[in-house]
């Protein structure tokens, strides 16, 4: 059994108890996650938690995922529950496209997921209990770790998504005979959830290297402060900043690795649930501009009607706002581990007058020039960051398009 202990501010814990019991549920979180508080007056009210490998997880997946084979299977060969989506497309070779993309794959595919992270789960409680450790280590070490406890907008996420599905899950249920698409819906949130996952521990990282480089800059500024023969004549001085300066260091390695290992983790879901969710979002896209351009002379738009067509809007963006997420937390994340080698380079000219000092800092500035900062990958077939937005959607603008065109050319 692989464990390890940390202590988090009181301020986490709603936070923790909400993610671990969302990503459980999707199958994303197989683990075993244990919070609690502790009420003693030396441990402050703190949140212990503890992360272990479960059998009982990887149970409830494969489970999950057998569920979900019957499920597909069902709504694949039962002629009393057609999806209302393919009532609206009347090309017979965009309904076979549409049952192919949306009504087979994103199912499989979240059923994939559900086993893959069954199988690794020990890399992943690997990966966790490494991210814990480095925290931990942190917040007793930093001299600037306020950043590190503010979790507002990471809930505000996830609730958004849960939201989002929650209302596409009654508009689904609204259509008579509509039942399988509300499986696909609940198929389709596991990829997006795992996307909100992938972005939420990024975002951590990040947090935890601004604390590291806003630290690294105090050390500068208290060091610079002083006068050089003051700090010279204090030894004990003299080491705490070494010392200081040495963990920095060490964390920003250990930081790095995660982000390594993290990456090679998710490349290959995180492919596939990006390919999956941009064709979902297609064809929602779609289906919901040919159904409005086509009803339009219909239906009279009264509040009620408005409000309809704004819930529907939902569904492409359903898609893509877990990517713009990931996108958008990877692309700072990069950017603040770029700026550890500008701080660097500022410490050192600020701190030249300190061989010892100006030594650490020359050894981390050349560590930090031979890293690669292109590590959020999809099996090396794309970047993840912002620039994946550009394709993204100019793709879907393409292909939306192409299959406008070609129902209208039909009618």
């Amino acid at each position: 059994m692989i464990k390890i202990t940390q202590r988090f501010q009181t301020n986490n814990y709603f936070f923790l108890q909400l993610i671990s019991v969302f990503f459980k549920v999707l199958t994303l979180a197989p683990f075993t996650i244990t919070i609690r508080r502790t009420s003693s007056s030396y441990e402050n009210n703190r949140i212990i938690v503890n992360t272990s490998y479960s059998l009982p997880g990887s149970v409830y997946n494969i489970f999950f995922s057998l569920i979900s084979i019957v499920t597909l299977v069902y709504f694949q060969f039962d002629n009393c529950t057609r999806n209302e989506n393919l009532k609206i497309i009347d090309n017979p070779d965009l309904k076979k496209l549409y049952k192919i993309l949306i009504e087979m794959s994103v199912p499989c595919i979240s059923i994939i997921i559900g086993i893959f992270f069954c199988l690794k789960q020990k890399n992943f409680v690997v990966i966790i209990n490494k991210i814990i450790s480095v925290s931990n280590e942190l917040k007793q070490n930093l001299i600037c770790r306020s950043h590190l406890h503010d979790n507002t907008y990471q809930i505000s996420i996830v609730l958004l998504q849960i939201i989002i599905v929650i209302v596409l899950h009654i508009r689904a249920a609204t259509n008579d005979n509509d039942i399988s698409l509300n499986y696909f819906v609940a198929s389709g949130f596991i990829l997006e959830g795992l996307m909100i996952q992938y972005a939420l521990i990024v975002n951590f990282l990040r947090k935890l290297i601004y604390s590291l480089n806003e630290s690294l800059s105090l050390i500068a500024d208290k060091v610079n402060r002083l006068s050089n023969e003051f700090l010279h004549s204090n030894d004990d001085l003299y080491h705490d900043y070494m010392k200081n300066l040495i963990f920095v260091k060490k964390m920003h390695r250990s930081i790095f690795e995660i982000i390594q290992m993290l990456s090679d983790f998710y490349s290959f879901p995180i492919l596939l649930a990006i390919i999956f969710s941009c064709l979902w979002m297609i064809m929602s896209a779609y289906i919901v501009i040919f159904y409005y351009e086509t009803k339009s002379n219909s239906h009279s738009y009264d509040l009620h009607r408005l409000f309809i067509v704004f819930v529907d809007s939902l569904w492409p963006l359903k898609d893509f706002v877990p990517i713009l997420i990931l996108t958008s937390y990877i692309t700072k994340t990069i950017t603040e581990m770029k700026r550890t080698e500008n701080v660097a380079q500022r410490v050192k000219l600020t701190l030249f007058r300190y061989p010892r000092i100006k030594s650490q800092i020359e050894q981390f500035s050349m560590e930090l020039s031979h890293r690669q900062y292109t590590c959020f990958t999809a099996c090396n077939f794309f970047s993840i960051d912002s620039t994946l937005l550009i394709p993204i959607l100019s793709t879907t603008a393409t292909y939306l398009i192409i299959l406008l065109k070609t129902s209208f050319s039909d009618e």
